[in-house]
């Protein structure tokens, strides 16, 4: 088996060795998973015509009333602690930048939520580049609980990395 370079790029004879050295795949496995949960939720609670998701898949119709209420905070907090999660497993970062990542994907999440509220929503749409994007602000309704979602999902990420993702982020 060929020699892992002294570098911080993977070794291309050495495989899928040579790339885990570089991802923390228990990191990108539990973001994997965060975001199969959100999207469980999409399925097990939002009505049909959801934006993504095909009205086949939604059985948000026989919903549960206690389901129905979660399922607005729910997918937000699923994102924000999958796209965290993705990213620490990506980078590999130590202990700040944990926290930066999860900082990050949380203000990523918070600019779109504030991108849908009442007052900016429309020039919001019509600054971005992304004509896809523009529904989403347009038509997409704010939700403070979200935002509150959004902080906790990036706390219990940053809290939880201790003890789920590699031992060498303590330091």
């Amino acid at each position: 088996m060929a020699a892992r370079s002294r570098s911080n790029t993977p070794n291309p004879e050495a495989g899928i060795a040579g790339i885990a050295g570089i991802v923390d795949f228990r990191a990108v496995a539990l973001g994997v998973a965060w975001l199969a949960a959100g999207v469980l939720i999409y399925i097990l609670a939002r009505p049909p015509g959801v934006l993504f998701l095909p009205d086949a898949f939604s059985l948000g119709a026989s919903t549960p009333p206690w389901l129905a209420a979660l399922s607005g905070p729910l997918p937000i907090f699923f994102h924000v602690g999958a796209m965290s999660y993705l990213s620490i497993g990506v980078l590999k970062p130590k202990r700040r930048g944990v926290l930066c990542a999860c900082a990050g994907c949380a203000a990523f999440d918070i600019a779109f939520e504030l991108g849908q509220h009442e007052r900016v929503s429309a020039a919001f749409a019509d600054a971005l580049p992304l004509p896809y994007a523009r529904p989403f602000f347009v038509s997409g309704t704010f939700d403070a609980l979200d935002i509150v979602a959004a902080c906790l999902a990036a706390v219990c990420v940053y809290a939880l990395t201790g003890q789920t993702v590699n031992k060498r982020i303590r330091s």
